[in-house]
Formats: C-alpha cells, sequence, structure tokens
C-alpha cells in the first residue's frame, strides 16, 4: 500500500491540474485532488483528512492559485501538519511562506520534469519489500539483528516465543519456547538474551535454542536488555525503575546505574562499551540519560522531547545519539554534548523506532501513524517515505552490512526492506 500526493490548486487552473495527475499517475505516483470527492462528503473534513493522511503535498502556484483562499488555507494546513511540499509555479511566482523550500518552474504548461517526479515518487511509493512475515499474536515489540551477522533476524511479541528468521529467505530458523522481549544477540548470534520468567534474563544458544543460563533478577518485568559488544556484559532494565550491569560469565551483579526516575525504557550501549543511553525525565523537559558504564553514574542529558521517548540510537561512531518521542519527532544529537542537532517531524502520531544505518548517514523512524520514514542524518532532510502499513511500527533495525530493515508491526508482523 503506497502513499499519495494532494494536490492543491485553483479552480482556474484544473484543466492543467487534471494533465497533471494523469501524467504522475502513468509514472506510478498516486494523487488526489478534490475533483475525487466521494458524494455526499463534507468538503472541508474530506480535504483536512487527505492533506493530513498525504505523504506530498503539491501546491500548484498561479496568480489565480495566489488570490485562492481554498489554496491558502490548503497550504497553511499542509505547513502545520509539516507535510512534505513539492510546488510546482506556472507563472514563475513563489507564495509566501515557502521560506527556502524549491520549487518546479514549468513553462506554457508544461509537465514537471524528471528529477521532480523521481523526488515525488520516493516520498509516495513503497520502499522495495523483500519478506513480510506474520510472526505474533499481538504487535512486535523487538526486532534485531546480530551486529556481526547479517543472516539472522529476531522478533518478539507478547508471547514467550521468540523467533528467529532469516532475513534473506524470511524463513523461520527457530522458534525459541519460554523466551519474551526484549532481545539483544551477541555480535556473531551465536547465542541470544532474552526476557522469560522470573524477570530474569534468559541466555539461549541460537542454533540449538537451549538454554544456556538465567542471568538477574528483577521485581517487574524485564524492558529491555543489551549485550556489550565483547560480549562480557549483560545490561537490563526493568519496570521497577531500575538498571543493572552483569557479569555475562558468572551472572554476578557488577553494578546498578544511578540517577533513574521513570521505568526503564530501550537501552543502548555505545559501539566502544564504555556508555550507554536511555530514556528518562526531568521535570517537563523529557529526553534521555547518558550513563557511564564503569561507574554507573550520569554524564549527560538529552532534553527537548515534550512527551516521553520511546526509542534511542546510537551512530556507529558513538557521535550522534537519536530519540524517538510521543511528541511525533525524532531527535538527532550530538553524543558528546548533549546539543540537539536536527528535529525531525514529518510523522502524524508518536514515533515509537529509531535506527542508524550501519554508515550512520541514515536514520530511519517508525511510527504509529503507519509510517517509516527515512533521514539523511548528516543534513536532517527528508528522504522518503517508504511503508504505510497496518498497525503502526513499534521497532526498527538494521542489518550491519546495512543492505536491509527490519520492521516490527502492530499487525503482528515482522517485515524485511532492502534498504
Amino acid at each position: 500500500m503506497s502513499g499519495y500526493a494532494f494536490i492543491s490548486y485553483a479552480r482556474e487552473d484544473g484543466e492543467y491540474v487534471e494533465k497533471l495527475a494523469k501524467h504522475l499517475q502513468a509514472e506510478g505516483v498516486n494523487v488526489w485532488f478534490d475533483a475525487h470527492l466521494m458524494a455526499g462528503s463534507r468538503y472541508d473534513d474530506e480535504i483536512v483528512e487527505k492533506i493530513g493522511q498525504c505523504s506530498a503535498f503539491i501546491l500548484v502556484m498561479s496568480p489565480a492559485g495566489r488570490k485562492s483562499n481554498f489554496v491558502r488555507d490548503e497550504f497553511d494546513y499542509a505547513m502545520e501538519q509539516e507535510r512534505d511540499l513539492m510546488p510546482i509555479s506556472l507563472s514563475g511566482e513563489k507564495f509566501f511562506g515557502l521560506g527556502p523550500i524549491q520549487f518546479e518552474l514549468v513553462q506554457d504548461s508544461a509537465l514537471p520534469g524528471d528529477d521532480y517526479v523521481k523526488r515525488l515518487r520516493r516520498l509516495v511509493g513503497e520502499g522495495e519489500l523483500q519478506h513480510e512475515m506474520k510472526a505474533h499474536q499481538g504487535h512486535v515489540r523487538s526486532v534485531a539483528y546480530p551486529s556481526g551477522n547479517p543472516a539472522l533476524v529476531a522478533s518478539a511479541g507478547p508471547e514467550m516465543c521468540v523467533r528467529i528468521w532469516n532475513p534473506g529467505t524470511g524463513e523461520l530458523v527457530r522458534e525459541i519456547q519460554g523466551a519474551t522481549w526484549p532481545v539483544s544477540f551477541s555480535r556473531d548470534g551465536d547465542y541470544i538474551a532474552t526476557g522469560g520468567p522470573n524477570h530474569a534474563v534468559h541466555v539461549w544458544n541460537t542454533e540449538t535454542g537451549e538454554l544456556i543460563k538465567q542471568v538477574g533478577a528483577h521485581k517487574k518485568a524485564l524492558t529491555s536488555v543489551a549485550v556489550s559488544p565483547d560480549g562480557s556484559v549483560l545490561v537490563t532494565g526493568s519496570g521497577d525503575t531500575s538498571e543493572h550491569l552483569w557479569d555475562l560469565r558468572t551472572g554476578e551483579l557488577i553494578r546498578t546505574l544511578t540517577g533513574r526516575v521513570k521505568p526503564a525504557s530501550p537501552l543502548v550501549i555505545s559501539p566502544d562499551g564504555t556508555w550507554l543511553v536511555a530514556p528518562t525525565e526531568s521535570g517537563s523537559r523529557l529526553g534521555a540519560g547518558l550513563w557511564d558504564m564503569q561507574t554507573g553514574n550520569k554524564i549527560g542529558s538529552l532534553k527537548g522531547h515534550k512527551g516521553p521517548v520511546h526509542d534511542v540510537t546510537v551512530s556507529w561512531d558513538g557521535r550522534f545519539a537519536a530519540t524517538a518521542g510521543e511528541d511525533h519527532t525524532a531527535r538527532i544529537w550530538n553524543a558528546k554534548t548533549g546539543d540537539e542537532i536536527f528535529v525531525l517531524g514529518a510523522h502524524l502520531k508518536a514515533v515509537r523506532a529509531v535506527a542508524f544505518s550501519p554508515n550512520g548517514y541514515r536514520l530511519a523512524t517508525g511510527s504509529t501513524d503507519q509510517t517509516i520514514r527515512l533521514w539523511d542524518a548528516t543534513t536532517g532532510a527528508h528522504i522518503m517515505c517508504i511503508t504505510n502499513r497496518a498497525g503502526g511500527i513499534y521497532d526498527l533495525a538494521y542489518s550491519p552490512d546495512g543492505r536491509t530493515l527490519a520492521s516490527g508491526h502492530g499487525d503482528g508482523a515482522i517485515r524485511i526492506w532492502k534498504a
């Protein structure tokens, strides 16, 4: 199911818009304009709904469009909803309020060029779906690749069964009964740490599915588990608002993190294994905190979200962190200074997942608005919306070779996309 582009125009430009719509449809771009209004529907209600759900907003700029209150209202609402704008000018004029946004100038009612159509197709078209696996009975809470093995991907939902898949074929490799979310592989994927009974981490042999050991214990259910890059330390978080570091070999408690003020959500360890990032709260400003793995002390804060933070991630070199928020935004931060670099605000609902590509140049964001969006992590520019899928997106993971992106959905499926 791909998205569509909304066309805003004045009645005087209707003939051109009909030609434009036919051209874009022929080029594989779905479009919607008010000629498609359903009989008996309220004009304003459907217009608002269609703008709010569109993947791109085409503003046809002309002298007639400049005078049209309807066009201005539609444009203002698209800006308010932070839709991706793709303006076309029939006269060389640029509407006030577009700022630095570039527009396509067409002469003598010509159709837009190939580059414009390609950019539009990237915004509204679905990415290349490689495999779709109906994985779980409820929404998928965790998807994970081993950091050194692109041939395995794990998924976990609400039931007591973690499933391991071959992302290249979509085939089920193994079911681990008695395991549940969260999940974290060792570097090469030879073992996997999961949630399980007694609020303890269960460590399993990936090849055989046999239980190796149980590590640690919390007073409430686990909400996060992470294996350090060298495989020596296990970090756990729980609804009891505590995070512990455990010696994975002996099972002994190493230390407890200090300064937590909300139930622990996903924890991500830096690539060098010296610090970690996790969601936190501080008064009315929400974000994430950074902790030193050696001391357990809090060493930094990433503050700015206007609601809870649902997910965090770290770039491959440890320079940047990203957060996913209930406030419909994802944010990219300087992990060393705590400075906010970019606010990414195209989603219509809560952002539940963020994932950096292995080279750090892209950030993927997933939302309960059912979309996955790709961003240039170096500029903050929106690259494309790759899907609209049932039930929203609750977790994302790039393969370590950067070739695929796995997504966990509210309809119980995981999907593998060409990255």
